[in-house]
């Protein structure tokens, strides 16, 4: 039989309790994470996806702001402000989610709408530029009908039948992968291992570029992330 064992609060989680539990508080917006992943994406424009992907972590991982608050035991957020999120999440689905502009000044909304949203728009305005939007590109009939209401509208609205997004690309956080590991050796010493491995490619592997783009990706985001 399982027994439930109550601790009592601290007081640090006290303190902390009205301000999680307030129906005060709202979602604040921020651009600084789409201007850093928008600008790298500009910079490595035909480069692979994986790499583009990893240098624009590293790019968040070095220029995001972060907030060092009282009382808690983790710093930062994970888009810089208390409770922020992004714009319309532009560059993840071209504004599926409609967020809030609370806390956006009147020239961080133009420079969104001006000069951010239209990159991920492109010039037919489908957003495939998108995380969204390359892996809806990817998909047979039968998935777009699985996964969406209307699988020929833009912004695509999933049915709830499955949820798109985590059967297709695993989120930045939703994973822990080899914590032992990271542990013991650290965010440098899975980019020596990385680099062992680069430096043992075969160059007769069909498969080589593939590994290569791989290796460099983990390279250049752990890089970012261990600064």
């Amino acid at each position: 039989m399982r027994r439930l064992i109550r601790f009592p609060a601290t007081d640090r989680v006290e303190r902390l309790r009205p301000f999680a539990n307030s129906s005060n508080i709202h979602w604040v917006g921020e651009i600084n994470y789409e201007r850093i992943i928008t600008r790298t994406y500009r910079e490595t424009q035909g480069d692979p996806m994986i790499l583009r992907r990893a240098k624009a972590f590293a790019a968040i991982c070095r220029e995001l702001v972060v907030g060092i608050e009282d009382e808690n035991l983790l710093a930062g957020y994970f888009f810089g402000k208390n409770r922020g999120t992004r714009p319309h999440a532009v560059s993840f689905n071209g504004g599926a989610l409609v967020l809030p502009k609370a806390g956006l000044t009147d020239a961080e909304l133009e420079e969104f709408e001006r000069d951010l949203k239209p990159y991920w728009a492109g010039e037919d305005g489908t957003y495939r530029r998108t995380r969204y939007g390359q892996a809806y590109q990817r998909y047979t009939e039968a998935q777009k009908n699985y996964f969406f209401m209307d699988p020929d509208a833009y912004p695509q609205v999933p049915p709830f039948v499955g949820n798109a997004d985590y059967c297709r690309i695993p989120h930045v956080c939703h994973h822990e992968l080899q914590a032992r590991k990271i542990l013991e050796i650290g965010l440098k010493g899975f980019i020596k291992e990385a680099e062992e491995r680069l430096a043992r490619v075969d160059v007769t592997d069909p498969l080589r570029h593939k590994k290569i783009h791989f290796l460099k990706g983990v390279i250049i985001g752990l890089d970012g992330h261990a600064r």
